[in-house]
């Protein structure tokens, strides 16, 4: 029996920003009096699928990136990055499986890498760690299919609801 599943055989990270700003007494008054319009945690994400050459020795791949957002009192944090899946050499990457890849394991794998950054990050600046839902929203997913076809992945597309 075979599965109709997309599976990587590798995986290429990218780090495009990694940021953390601690505020301290008047900077926390001053954010609490007056907050951005985007508290909490948010997210964005973009994908694209990456046709091979002519070349049946070119391997398809997927890019996914997702970018999130923290805003919060004493704390605000972004971080952007990317993975690109390779797939076999001459693979055929059918929209509705790729759609799949990157709803069940593409953007798990970079959310769960982002929420052990995140967590380091707020520690690091001498706060309890920050922690985030393993799972996205389900209507951030639903998404996917909307930002798979002809996005860039240079520019995460979707949104979602802020976190709590």
């Amino acid at each position: 029996m075979t599965s109709d599943r997309l599976v990587a055989t590798g995986v290429t990270l990218r780090w495009y920003t990694r940021s953390v700003t601690r505020r301290f007494d008047s900077e926390v008054e001053a954010w609490e009096k007056d907050p951005p319009e985007d508290t909490g945690i948010h997210v964005k994400f973009g994908a694209q699928i990456v046709e091979p050459d002519d070349d049946e020795a070119t391997a398809p791949s997927i890019r996914v990136r997702l970018v999130l957002y923290l805003e919060q009192p004493k704390v605000s944090a972004e971080l952007d990055g990317g993975a690109e899946f390779s797939f076999g050499a001459g693979e055929d990457l059918a929209p509705d499986q790729a759609a799949d890849f990157v709803r069940e394991q593409g953007i798990p794998y970079l959310l769960g890498m982002q929420r052990g950054v995140l967590a380091d990050m707020t520690r690091s600046v001498g706060l309890p760690a920050v922690m985030i839902p393993p799972v996205l929203p389900t209507g951030l997913l639903d998404a996917v299919d909307r930002t798979l076809f002809g996005a860039d992945e240079d520019e995460p597309l979707a949104e979602d609801e802020p976190a709590t």
